[in-house]
């Protein structure tokens, strides 16, 4: 019995502090609700267990939406610069408009620098060719003067050999007739005087007459060798001047057709 004393004595301590392994129990019972309380919030509400589900794919979807805020906000960014870039590439544009322009407006006031240049090389063409027919003109003009004056020139000389000649030779035979007719028809009336005074020269005077007479016939030939000079001179006078106005003429026609 002693050993059942000593069971049920720890059977006593068993029993007895029944209270303090019921507590340590209901410790473990009792928080069941604590235990339940989340299984409860499991089956029962489904609450408590899917709030903090709920929470996770909140937090999730708040998370995706603060990466698709911050991709928005990329994306935002991107779009500024983009309209940036488009507003530099726009005023880019602009300005290469504005040099076109320019340069459009260039090649316009060239276009019209070289119709002008243009112009003027006409104009200056048009002097060259008025320049020209001028020169040609006063070309013409001077050779003309000059044969008028060669030809005048000629003129006065071929008058003034002709008067020359013609007085010269006219003087120089009425000087030689008056010069024979004085001289012989003195002789003559000499030797009248002498016949009448002494009959016996009567041969003497004839011989005289005859000489006179051959004397006379002597001065014709020389005053007609004299007339045939003038006529001579005059004919050459004649030819030098038909000469110079045919080398005129041609002168001139080459003048005119060179």
């Amino acid at each position: 019995c002693w050993p059942m004393s000593s069971v049920f004595l720890p059977m006593s301590s068993v029993f007895l502090p029944m209270s303090s392994t019921f507590r340590p129990m209901s410790s473990v019972f009792l928080p069941v609700s604590s235990t339940f309380r989340p299984m409860s919030s499991v089956f029962l509400p489904m609450s408590s267990t899917f709030r903090p589900m709920s929470s996770f794919f909140t937090h999730v979807l708040h998370l995706s939406t603060h990466v698709l805020c911050f991709f928005t906000h990329v994306l935002h960014f991107s779009t500024h610069i983009l309209c940036f870039f488009t507003h530099v590439l726009h005023l880019l544009t602009h300005v290469l408009c504005f040099f076109t322009h320019v340069l459009h407006l260039l090649t316009h006031v060239l276009h019209l620098l070289t119709h002008v240049i243009c112009f003027l090389t006409h104009v200056l063409h048009l002097l060259t060719h008025v320049l020209h027919l001028l020169t040609h003109v006063i070309c013409f003009l001077t050779h003309v003067i000059y044969l008028l004056f060669q030809a005048f020139d000629l003129l006065i000389q071929l008058f003034i050999h002709a008067l020359h000649h013609l007085l010269l030779h006219v003087f120089h035979l009425l000087t030689h007739t008056l010069h024979y007719l004085l001289t012989h028809v003195l002789h003559l009336l000499i030797y009248l005087f002498l016949l009448f005074y002494n009959p016996r020269k009567l041969s003497g005077f004839f011989l005289y007459l005859s000489y006179l007479f051959f004397c006379i016939l002597f001065a014709l030939s020389y005053n007609g060798f004299q007339l045939f000079c003038i006529l001579f001179a005059l004919s050459y006078n004649g030819f030098q001047f038909i000469y110079f106005v045919s080398m005129s003429g041609s002168q001139f026609i080459h003048f005119l057709f060179p």
